[in-house]
């Protein structure tokens, strides 16, 4: 008999934009979840999601300067 002790299940955002799944920026995410034990499958649970929405990941700042003028210990100016 297989335990599992992790309760969760994490699938990455290229996964969900990618087939079979092809969703896009503003899209829900929802799941059809089935639970497995000695007495077998049950049966599959209504959609659950928690309201999840796709998002594109912004791409890294480039060409970013510390401002020196205004830079202190406490503050950091970064102009682009």
């Amino acid at each position: 008999m297989t335990v599992i002790a992790n309760r969760v299940c994490n699938i990455s955002l290229s996964t969900l934009k990618s087939a079979p799944y092809l969703l896009t920026k503003g899209d829900s995410i929802y799941a059809k979840v089935i639970s497995t034990n000695l007495y077998g499958d049950s049966e599959v649970y209504s959609e659950v999601g928690n309201g999840a929405v796709i998002e594109n990941v912004p791409d890294s700042p480039i060409n970013l300067t510390n401002d020196l003028e205004t830079t202190t210990d406490t503050v950091i100016r970064i102009t682009w």
